[in-house]
């Protein structure tokens, strides 16, 4: 599943989860939140969740002020208020050469 819009989260149990954004509005969006990330491979930017799921990161994490919100209210929501962003890091572990 390719995906565009996103931000990994660690939990305070340090899991990762990968939050992505659908469906996006000018008022709102559907977040979503992935089981636990297993496996990663850097080299095509693919996460592939516990459940078996497999995300192909498209583009960096999410920057823009808006969609960043709306994944954090998501990531509340879903009960997730707790977890800590390390989406920054998380990328540069995926683009390093």
């Amino acid at each position: 599943m390719e995906v565009h819009s996103w931000r990994v989260i660690r939990t305070p149990l340090n899991k990762l989860h990968l939050l992505t954004l659908w469906n996006l509005s000018a008022e709102s969006g559907t977040v979503r939140v992935s089981s636990t990330i297993a496996a990663v491979d850097s080299d095509a930017c693919v996460v592939t969740t516990s459940s078996g799921r497999r995300y192909e990161l498209m583009c960096p994490p999410e920057t823009r002020e808006f969609e960043r919100d709306v994944l954090q209210r998501g990531a509340v929501k879903l009960g997730m208020g707790d977890a800590v962003d390390v989406s920054v890091f998380a990328w540069d572990q995926l683009s390093i050469d």
